[in-house]
């Protein structure tokens, strides 16, 4: 099929409740109207039950909430018949994070830079501040991560069809790297005052490398405000 030149173009939103082959029967009328392309909404698998579809989870399938592949294949068709094209919504910087549904995203909190998915994210790995270097932060915990482990708020639990261990928040959910999980679960030595409540974390990474372990904690820096104006602090991976 030729390229079709662009006279003018029908934006349609697609979701569970116009998907993909809802839109196969409106193309005679679309193109009775002089339309010459659909512009449609992204269609690369999102979050479940997303009414805009830029909350992408899976950058590889088309969303089975849509009618999947099949589905497009049926639209394209469709189009073709018609002499008509397909523009699609595509933006690259848009993935869902936090919660439990976007791989990409656990295997990266799971094993940071040495995840082949680090550097399909924007993360500055490389900051200015040392005690960032190498680490990403995030403001989902609401008190240290020191605390949130001795009171329970962050629980750890291993998933054995995943093969991970698990911790989960109120909004948002992450893997931990087995090193990090054994360091983690160690015992708390006793604390002397004006100590720090938890010994730094420290990456296993460097542990596998045979250097120095690195050293951070969440506990100097204050996160941005949650939606209810209460001050929260960075979660460390």
């Amino acid at each position: 099929m030729n390229a079709v030149l662009l006279r003018a173009t029908q934006r349609l939103q697609f979701h569970k409740g116009f998907t993909l082959d809802d839109a196969v029967p409106l193309v005679p009328y679309f193109a009775s109207l002089g339309i010459s392309h659909l512009y449609a909404s992204p269609l690369l698998k999102a979050r479940a039950g997303s009414m805009h579809g830029y909350d992408v989870v899976d950058p590889t399938t088309v969303n089975p909430e849509l009618g999947g592949e099949p589905a497009l294949r049926r639209l394209v068709t469709a189009l073709r018949a018609h002499d008509m094209g397909l523009i699609l919504d595509i933006v690259s910087n848009h993935m869902a994070v936090g919660g439990s549904d976007n791989p990409w995203w656990l295997d990266l909190l799971e094993w940071g830079r040495l995840s082949p998915y680090s550097e399909f994210f924007d993360i500055q790995w490389h900051s200015p501040d040392p005690l960032l270097k190498g680490q990403l932060l995030m403001p989902f915990l609401g008190s240290d991560y020191g605390e949130a482990l001795q009171s329970g708020t962050l629980p750890l639990r291993f998933d054995p069809a995943l093969g991970s261990f698990l911790s989960n928040t109120t909004n948002t959910a992450s893997r931990s790297a087995p090193v990090t999980t054994a360091i983690s679960c160690a015992p708390i030595p006793p604390q002397r005052p004006g100590r720090p409540l938890h010994r730094p974390g420290v990456s296993g990474r460097c542990l596998a490398s045979g250097r120095e372990p690195e050293t951070g904690t969440g506990a100097a820096r204050a996160g941005p405000t949650d939606p209810g104006g209460h001050r929260t602090r960075p979660g460390r991976v």
